[in-house]
């Protein structure tokens, strides 16, 4: 069996950066990558998965890219980062797909429901080369990350929002801001990229929902290091304390 190729049908940006809209150089708030992995199952002529749906606005760019690769009659599975609306505002486009995510699988349009531990057993879709993992709600409590050791890319990742930017171009007080508006767990989300890098050494780049490049493995060590400031560090010691006696385990596992 071969392995999948990976494309990205749309980058997580949306028109000019503007006040309201710009976290940095390079990343926006608004609209979500969208990843199409390309697969072969038992041998069969190629099939196409989605990594999110994004935003409806950007879904005639969306389908134009996915039709230089295939056709959505060919499109099997829609793998969501996690739930919300603008990473799956087009799923509305997608009838009939079978949509995974931590929070169950489903098929759209239909009453066909499951758990994506009773359908991907292993830990993978289809095949070995495509690679669910959960972050234990890091960002989101419905949270996946995608691993897939691709033809084209080599191994790669989809971080959904585990990254809003890298910290070259976003701020450590911008970043704690959004940290503190929009991640459930910030601790178990620098834990678990920590361990990421340290169980993906031969990692080549990773996708994350709001910015318009991947990043490369030295990009993601960096973001970790920026993470370990004391600035940043202190903040997840502030939202450790606030939190209730379980978390002391995760304390002790800070530098």
């Amino acid at each position: 069996m071969e392995k999948p190729n990976v494309y990205i049908l749309n980058w997580g940006k949306m028109g000019a950066a503007d006040a309201a809209s710009k976290l940095g150089d390079n990343a926006y708030s608004a609209d979500t990558t969208v990843g199409l992995i390309e697969y072969e199952k038992n041998g069969n002529k190629k099939k196409l998965m989605l990594v999110d749906a994004g935003m409806a606005v950007a879904w005639p760019e969306i389908k134009k890219n996915l039709e230089k690769y295939g056709s959505l009659n060919q499109v099997t599975h829609i793998l969501m980062t996690h739930w919300d609306q603008d990473h799956g505002q087009n799923l509305k486009e997608l009838a009939g797909k079978l949509v995974l995510s931590r929070a169950g699988t489903a098929r759209i349009g239909t009453l066909d429901f499951g758990q994506i531990n009773d359908l991907c057993p292993n830990g993978y879709i289809e095949n070995e080369y495509i690679k669910w993992l959960e972050t234990n709600s890091a960002h989101s409590r419905d949270e996946l990350v995608y691993i897939i050791d691709s033809k084209n890319e080599g191994l790669i990742a989809f971080l959904g929002d585990l990254i809003f930017a890298p910290c070259s171009v976003l701020p450590i007080a911008n970043l704690i801001g959004f940290d503190t508006g929009f991640t459930i767990n910030p601790v178990k989300k620098y834990l678990f990229l920590k361990k990421l890098v340290r169980d993906y050494p031969n990692l080549s780049q990773a996708y994350i929902g709001h910015y318009n490049k991947p990043l490369s493995y030295d990009d993601l060590i960096q973001h970790i290091k920026d993470l370990e400031s004391e600035e940043y560090q202190r903040f997840l010691k502030t939202f450790l304390n606030k939190q209730e006696p379980e978390n002391k385990k995760l304390r002790s596992q800070l530098k």
